[in-house]
């Protein structure tokens, strides 16, 4: 039977573990509501208030937009609260984390001498087991991940296995995270979705494509979309300061279809670039792909933006490489730019 002394102990260390995760929790449900004030003025702005307001956001981080036009300012400073917020949330659960640790380890050696000294009446250890489910080697196709094209944004269609979920934090498409007790859970891996639009300016300026002004279809070049993919990885400043650290890069073929929710009303396919690069800590696998414009030679030409990122810490990202690759493989894009009249 355990002493007194030993329960009290127990009860005054898992208090201050839960003490330290809900300060934790607390602290990342304040800043990610903050930021969602932030977006929500900055939307219902009128455009004159917007652009002021998006200048006052973007001096926080220290970024050089002297060169962008407002929707790109706007473009980056949406990049650039995502990755504040996750980088928040990482850092409220490694506080947690370590909390919980610290108490389990403490309360783990308060048992370790009863149960020693169990042996000499008779008693029993028993050990537990504890397993890791290795990367689902299941078909990939299992689930889908589905979202629609937009006016200027492409859409895409994401096959993922049933170790993985969804997860909407914020605006924006969802995360895909892996599900507890997996590999992939147990090393901190997700997959990032981002979609956008950039104008005809920046794209130029970022690839060095130059464009004709009664072009009806402009598009990259395999060697233009890689520099422009390039450039927008190291426009935001690494939190660490250590900027970027690359790895390499392949050319894929993306299969491009008219829908997803329908029967598509045509098939198409167009080149991506698969980036492998390392950003704060973290080793990240990225395709990247660019929209067409269209009908180019509309008032306001935008170029819609696709990013699908699979990451993890730099240290273990080894361990979810076969995984990540499965899944970036079986991308398909979502467009409607292809068929225009």
């Amino acid at each position: 039977m355990l002493e007194v002394g030993l329960l009290g102990s127990i009860g005054s260390i898992t208090g201050w573990a839960s003490l330290i995760a809900f300060i934790a929790a607390a602290s990342f449900y304040a800043y990610r509501e903050s930021l969602r004030s932030k977006r929500k003025l900055i939307e219902t702005a009128d455009a004159t208030d917007r652009a002021r307001l998006v200048e006052q956001a973007l001096e926080a981080f220290h970024v050089d937009t002297a060169a962008l036009s407002p929707e790109d300012k706007r473009a980056l400073l949406a990049e650039r609260m995502h990755h504040q917020e996750r980088m928040h949330a990482r850092m409220c659960l490694l506080v947690a984390f370590a909390g919980l640790l610290l108490a389990g380890s403490f309360i783990a050696s308060l048992f370790v001498q009863p149960v020693r000294n169990s042996e000499t009446s008779g008693a029993e250890s028993v050990g537990s087991e504890t397993t890791h489910t290795t990367p689902s080697q299941s078909v990939i196709d299992s689930l889908e991940f589905v979202n629609e094209a937009g006016d200027e944004t492409p859409g895409v269609i994401i096959p993922y296995p049933p170790s993985w979920y969804e997860v909407l934090e914020g605006i924006g498409p969802p995360q895909l995270l892996p599900k507890r007790g997996t590999t992939e859970s147990d090393i901190g891996a997700r997959i990032e979705i981002r979609i956008g639009s950039l104008s005809s300016e920046y794209i130029q300026r970022a690839s060095g494509a130059t464009f004709g002004l009664q072009e009806d279809y402009a598009a990259l070049s395999s060697e233009q979309l890689l520099q422009f993919m390039r450039k927008w990885v190291e426009e935001i400043p690494a939190d660490d300061g250590k900027g970027v650290r690359w790895f390499g890069q392949r050319e894929v073929v993306l299969p491009v279809v008219s829908g997803a929710s329908e029967t598509p009303t045509g098939r198409a396919q167009d080149n991506g670039w698969i980036l492998d690069f390392e950003k704060d800590g973290e080793h990240i696998r990225q395709v990247g792909y660019v929209q067409p414009s269209g009908l180019y030679n509309a008032d306001t030409p935008r170029f819609g933006v696709l990013e699908v990122a699979c990451m993890a810490p730099s240290s273990s990202f080894r361990l979810v490489s076969e995984s990540c690759d499965k899944i970036l493989a079986g991308i398909s894009v979502v467009s409607l730019k292809y068929w225009d009249d």
